[in-house]
């Protein structure tokens, strides 16, 4: 059964515990089916693909704009905890800047919901059949837990990781 999401990564506070919301809307795949070995075997982080039903990509987290990739289709977002890198797509440089549409800048700092950027869904999927968005949660400090969730859909606000 497919569950909602509604903001990838939102850092809250639940009953003592801090999670992170979904920044996409659309279907979870596992981080070892994802065709890229830095994502599938976790080496950065740990991670999670979701194919998007929407064209848009909210704050996961209230944290800082560290860096945006040349191609605009991948950012990191920084908060005191950890990292969290958004790709939005694999094949970085087949796609065009004119299929991204940024609403930030490295160095804003951003609220969790916040909409971050609108991508061209459409010409995308036509360009790469196989067009994922993923996440990737990489710890500032060892002593820190996380757990992504047990879930095949996601959309905006949905709590894809627990920390």
């Amino acid at each position: 059964m497919f569950k909602k999401l509604i903001a990838l990564i939102d850092y809250l506070t639940f009953n003592g515990q801090s999670r992170v919301l979904s920044p996409f809307a659309g279907t979870l795949i596992p981080s070892k089916l994802i065709n890229n070995v830095n994502i599938s075997h976790n080496v950065i982080g740990i991670s999670i693909g979701v194919i998007p039903t929407s064209n848009e990509v909210h704050a996961p987290i209230t944290g800082q704009i560290k860096k945006i990739s040349r191609y605009h289709n991948g950012l990191t977002i920084s908060n005191e905890t950890f990292f969290v890198i958004l790709n939005f797509g694999l094949l970085r440089d087949k796609y065009p800047l004119s299929a991204f549409n940024l609403n930030i800048k490295e160095g804003d700092n951003v609220k969790e919901g916040e909409l971050l950027l609108t991508f061209d869904r459409e010409e995308l999927f036509k360009i790469d059949r196989n067009f994922i968005c993923t996440l990737t949660l990489k710890q500032k400090k060892s002593e820190i837990t996380y757990g992504f969730g047990s879930f095949k859909s996601v959309d905006f606000n949905s709590v894809l990781v627990n920390i």
